[in-house]
């Protein structure tokens, strides 16, 4: 944990920004590679170097994984209901 400019560094790409006395958490911009630390260009989603994800790109992925089960889910219920509704009818 680093404190410079107003900021502390909780690393992973996480700071907190003191401002008027509250701290705000801010994303900050991955530059080296976790695996190899080799520099990584701006908005880089894998490592030219060794082909490791950046922690944006691992996290994106966790999130549209989450939003795939969701909606699988969600339509496995719909299908059931009109199926129910549909049996009980009879």
């Amino acid at each position: 944990m680093r404190k410079c400019q107003g900021r502390t560094d909780l690393g992973f790409g996480l700071a907190l920004r003191h401002t008027q006395g509250v701290a705000t958490a801010i994303q900050t911009e991955q530059t080296n590679c976790d695996r190899c630390q080799s520099q990584l260009p701006v908005g880089a989603a894998y490592c030219d170097n060794c082909g490791e994800r950046t922690r944006k790109a691992k996290r994106l992925v966790r999130l549209s994984l989450r939003i795939e089960i969701v909606f699988f889910i969600l339509v496995t219920l719909i299908v059931m209901g009109f199926a129910g509704v549909f049996y009980f009818q009879k």
